[in-house]
């Protein structure tokens, strides 16, 4: 009878311990985060070569790479050559793209095996540019600075090295968010499905510093929660120590995110103590900030650059002058943003890369947006409340957590009174997430089964996790050919005035076609630049290409583009009538307006249209410049047309 009671108990320990979110987070974040790690093909992450030239550093003792001038490839890192083979062999070759049939599979299968064994050769070194990496503090590197010092231990290839860097950031990233979710005592399932989001496991799984800087600002947020609402009279020393620690340790990683220390106001007076030791505390808190700032301020400084056209002081000095003319940037960037494909809801999702078209489904989004809502509003506990004074709290340091976040990269990445905020991307707000959703906490709406909320959570991350393995798998290693020939321009003879499979106006044409950086670079492209405003009637040939495909059938053409000018750039399809008994061929645009537009001065875009072939499957596809602004040029990334 004993023995019968004492196996009932465990067992329903066993069960309660699994309805637990912190417990359910240490089952799907593992499984689908090493997935992710070893599938998400290497450093296409985003700056992933860059984070691992600055790892491998800090793995040697290196804090800080040399600055050797003040251009943008003027700080470098001495690194071994074998990393710099592998990242150009990685970034010109099929194992960092989509394989092309059968032989590319094989091509991949043979690359990988190469670069798994090639040797570090610490000895032999080169200096590099150290792109974005120099921004961010020494503390983001230190979880993929000891996998790759482990690996180095035990003469582990580059390749091997970058595998290595990224279980070890995963690894931190799961324990500081696991730790999260045991001190939060309330919206543990909310914090537990933004833990798990596509994008949030994509920047964990790589050599990214986002991922120490998003663990620890889910901690400190989790720790300001627990002084909020947990049961206790009185704060322990160690929750100060906590709370101490996670702050500093943020922002070294990033100080953009120092306004998420507004949050510890929600936390009663009365469990700090005396009024003495509030400002005691207080005043200390204050003390570390300031000292976390400025040793972060000395650190970045010494090795500060900027891409030109872009100038720190003279967008401070823009911003503070004409307040209102920024206020109107920071609206525009929020609206283009949220209308733009991918918008940025979907990147805070899943965006998997460099490449924006690799991403989760447009499903997870919708499903996000309706499913964390909902648990916000009913992830509460009865006794816990949040009154209207400590919501408008958390209201305002949400509103200052976007701000600083947009005006940290309008001052560093956009041009001088640009009028919208360039390189923001999605991945920058997950720190945030938990705060917007908290806006939402009610006391009121929980449901009578508690278990109703993990359930929910649990299927939402499931759902998520093998969607974004999917998109891995589809993207990196399944057969799925390009049906325009050299669709990324890289396979661009130099010899040859256009790469293979393409045409380009003769000489003295409505425009000149050039290849715009290194085949090894991941914007490489073809700049295209019109002199002058073209003839309404040009004739061609047009830079363009020819693609055969089935008759009366859907494609979807895909393209990346770049666009500076103050033209649109614009893609249309002609479908190609051949002359009986002649060579002679004429050209009928399959529709009225182009089939993909690109706007005016922005930054790197992609856009999709559908393709709807007629009788004749053959298509010409061509470019040109919609405005009256001249010279304009364009800079063209990637087309790409799938069935």
């Amino acid at each position: 009878m004993d023995d019968r009671d004492g196996s009932a108990r465990r067992s329903r320990t066993i069960l309660a311990a699994f309805k637990r979110p912190e417990v359910l987070f240490l089952l799907i974040g593992p499984a689908f985060g090493v997935l992710v790690a070893l599938l998400h093909a290497p450093l296409n992450a985003a700056d992933e070569n860059s984070h691992f030239y600055r790892a491998y550093l800090m793995s040697e003792g290196t804090l800080l790479p040399a600055k050797q001038d003040d251009t943008m490839t003027g700080v470098r890192g001495h690194i071994p050559k074998s990393l710099l083979d592998t990242a150009n062999t990685l970034y010109n070759s099929e194992v960092n793209r989509q394989p092309r049939g059968r032989a590319g599979v094989e091509r991949l299968i043979n690359e990988r095996r190469t670069l798994l064994t090639m040797p570090l050769d610490p000895s032999e070194r080169v200096w590099v540019p150290m792109g974005n990496a120099p921004n961010f503090g020494p503390v983001c590197y230190i979880p993929q600075a000891l996998g790759i010092g482990i690996g180095r231990l035990f003469g582990a290839s580059p390749l091997l090295l970058i595998y290595l860097g990224r279980l070890a950031n995963l690894a931190v990233y799961l324990a500081i968010a696991f730790v999260a979710l045991r001190t939060t005592p309330v919206f543990k399932h909310v914090l537990m499905l933004v833990a798990l989001l596509p994008m949030t496991l994509i920047q964990a799984g790589s050599l990214s510093a986002d991922a120490a800087t998003t663990a620890l600002a889910f901690l400190l947020y989790a720790l300001c929660l627990d002084g909020a609402f947990s049961a206790r009279d009185a704060l322990s020393n160690v929750f100060i120590a906590s709370l101490y620690a996670a702050t500093g340790l943020l922002i070294l990683c990033k100080p953009g995110y120092f306004c998420l220390a507004l949050l510890v106001f929600l936390i009663p007076a009365s469990r700090v103590g005396s009024p003495r030791r509030c400002v005691a505390l207080l005043g200390g808190y204050i003390v570390l900030q300031a000292a976390c700032i400025a040793l972060m301020v000395f650190l970045v400084d010494k090795v500060f650059v900027q891409p030109a056209g872009m100038n720190r002081d003279q967008q401070l000095e823009f911003i503070l002058s004409n307040p209102l003319e920024y206020a109107k940037v920071l609206w525009v960037t929020f609206v283009r943003t949220l209308r733009a494909q991918p918008s940025l809801l979907d990147k805070i999702v899943g965006h998997v890369g460099n490449r924006p078209y690799i991403r989760t489904p447009d499903f997870l989004t919708a499903l996000y947006c309706v499913a964390a809502p909902l648990l916000a509003l009913a992830d509460g506990r009865r006794e816990a409340t949040l009154a209207l004074l400590r919501r408008a709290l958390v209201a305002v340091v949400f509103a200052l957590g976007v701000l600083q976040v947009y005006t940290m990269i309008y001052l560093y990445w956009t041009q001088v009174a640009f009028p919208m905020v360039t390189g923001l991307h999605g991945r920058v707000l997950i720190p945030l997430v938990p705060v917007l959703l908290l806006l939402l906490y009610n006391h009121r709406l929980i449901p009578a089964r508690a278990w109703l909320l993990t359930l929910a959570a649990v299927v939402v991350s499931l759902v998520a996790g093998a969607a974004t393995v999917h998109v891995m798998m589809d993207s990196f290693y399944l057969p799925k050919d390009n049906l325009i020939v050299n669709g990324d321009f890289r396979c661009w003879p130099e010899s040859a005035a256009v790469p293979a499979g393409w045409q380009a106006p003769p000489q003295g044409g409505e425009s000149v076609i050039e290849p715009h950086g290194h085949p090894c670079d991941p914007d490489f492209g073809v700049a295209q630049t019109w002199p002058s405003m073209p003839a309404q009637n040009v004739s061609f040939p047009r830079f363009a290409t020819i693609v055969q495909l089935e008759p009366r059938t859907e494609y979807t053409l895909y393209v990346r583009a770049t666009n500076p000018s103050r033209n649109e750039a614009a893609i249309s399809a002609w479908e190609v009538i051949h002359a009986p008994g002649s060579t002679a061929m004429t050209f009928t645009p399959l529709s009225v307006e182009p089939l993909i537009v690109f706007p005016p001065r922005h930054d790197e875009l992609s856009r999709f249209g559908i393709l709807h072939t007629r009788t004749n499957g053959e298509i010409l596809l061509t470019s040109h410049s919609l405005g009256t602004v001249f010279p304009a040029t364009v800079i063209w990334h990637e087309w790409a047309v799938t069935r």
